[in-house]
C-alpha cells in the first residue's frame, strides 16, 4: 500500500493535542491546539510559558521574507499583559483572532477561509527553553511527543501548514506510524536540511477532511529581532499577500519574554 493510502487508512481525526519537546536533558510542554466542533483551530501557548511581558495584536511584515526581517507593531492595536498570555483562533470563516479567554477585547484579521486555505497558517519561534514548563505526560490521550531534538537546543522554529494530504506526502515518503494512530511522522528534505514533520487529520463541520502539518526546525536562526522576545507566534494573513514579496503585509502576532 502506498504511503498516502496507508496514512488515510490509519489516521484518526484530532480534537486536542498537547505538543511536547524533548532532548536527552529536556522534557518541555510547548503548546496545545484544539479543533472545535465547527472545525476552527485554536492554538494556545500561554499555559506552558512563564516569561511574562506578553504583547499581542496587529503587526506588519516588511516586504521580503518573513524569517529575515523584523516585525513592526501597528500603533493603537497592541495589547499588554505582564503575566497572562493569549491564544489565537483560526475560524473556519477565515477570521483569525488573538485574545485571552473570557476577555471581550481581542485583535482580529481576515485571512484565507480554513476550508480553502492551502499552505502556511502560523510560525512559532522560541529562544531559551528555561521559560517553558516541564511536561506532564500523564494525560496520554492527547499528548504528542515531538521528535527528539539535538542537545544543546538553543532555538526552535515550528511551522504549521494546512492542506490536503496529497500536498504534503509523496509516494516516495517514508512515514513512521505511531501505535496510537493519532499522527504520522516522516523526514522531509528541504534543500540540504532534513527535518521531521508531523501530520494531523482535521475534520471540518462540513465533513471535509483537512491535514495540519508541523515542521520542526531545531537551532534555526532566531531573527524576530525588533524587541528580542523569547517567544514569537505570527499568524493570520491572506496567503496571496504573503506571496507578493514586493509589498509589506499585516498579520496577527503574539510576543513574550522581552525585557
Amino acid at each position: 500500500m502506498k504511503p498516502k493510502e496507508y496514512i488515510k487508512s490509519i489516521q484518526v481525526p484530532i480534537k486536542k493535542v498537547k505538543l511536547i519537546i524533548k532532548t536527552d536533558k529536556l522534557n518541555k510542554s510547548l503548546l496545545i491546539f484544539t479543533v472545535t466542533s465547527d472545525g476552527s483551530l485554536v492554538v494556545d501557548p500561554s499555559p506552558y510559558f512563564t516569561p511574562g511581558n506578553w504583547r499581542w495584536g496587529l503587526y506588519e511584515i516588511p516586504a521580503g521574507r518573513i524569517d529575515k526581517d523584523t516585525v513592526t507593531m501597528m500603533p493603537g492595536t497592541i495589547q499588554l499583559d505582564q503575566n497572562n498570555g493569549p491564544k489565537f483562533t483560526y475560524h473556519r470563516s477565515g477570521w483569525v483572532t488573538v485574545g485571552k479567554t473570557g476577555h471581550h477585547e481581542s485583535s482580529r484579521i481576515q485571512a484565507t477561509p480554513l476550508a480553502q486555505a492551502s499552505g502556511h497558517i502560523f510560525t512559532l519561534q522560541i529562544k531559551g527553553f528555561d521559560i517553558l514548563k516541564d511536561a506532564d505526560t500523564t494525560k496520554k490521550e492527547y499528548v504528542y511527543l515531538g521528535p527528539l531534538m539535538p542537545n544543546p537546543l538553543n532555538t526552535l522554529k515550528v511551522v504549521a501548514s494546512i492542506g490536503n494530504l496529497e500536498s504534503f506526502v509523496t509516494d516516495r515518503a517514508d512515514p513512521h506510524y505511531p501505535k496510537d494512530n493519532s499522527n504520522v511522522r516522516y523526514v522531509k528534505v528541504v534543500g540540504t536540511e532534513k527535518i521531521e514533520v508531523a501530520l494531523f487529520k482535521i475534520i471540518l463541520d462540513t465533513g471535509e477532511e483537512r491535514w495540519l502539518m508541523l515542521e520542526f526546525w531545531p537551532n534555526y536562526p532566531y531573527n524576530i529581532n525588533t524587541i528580542e522576545p523569547s517567544l514569537s507566534l505570527l499568524t493570520g494573513w491572506m496567503q496571496e499577500d504573503a506571496m507578493d514579496k514586493t509589498k509589506p503585509f499585516k498579520c496577527l502576532g503574539i510576543l513574550a519574554g522581552f525585557p
